[in-house]
């Protein structure tokens, strides 16, 4: 919803998300399949740790990789 958009809600609750799957499987990696027009959560991804792997084919589209 628009109004709450760069108040930095989504980039806390992944990174919630991510210390929570840190804890559960630890030693494992942790990606996120991102469609390439998306900057908001590339940012999102980037700024909680994830970096870019490459391009990877999920569902039968060409998105970017990232893991952390």
């Amino acid at each position: 919803y628009r109004p709450h958009w760069g108040n930095g809600y989504a980039s806390e609750a992944a990174k919630a998300a991510l210390t929570f799957a840190k804890a559960k499987r630890p030693g494992e990696r942790v990606v996120a399949y991102i469609a390439k027009g998306n900057v908001a959560s590339i940012r999102v991804a980037e700024k909680i740790g994830l970096t870019l792997e490459g391009e990877a084919d999920f569902l039968g589209e060409k998105d970017w990789l990232y893991a952390g």
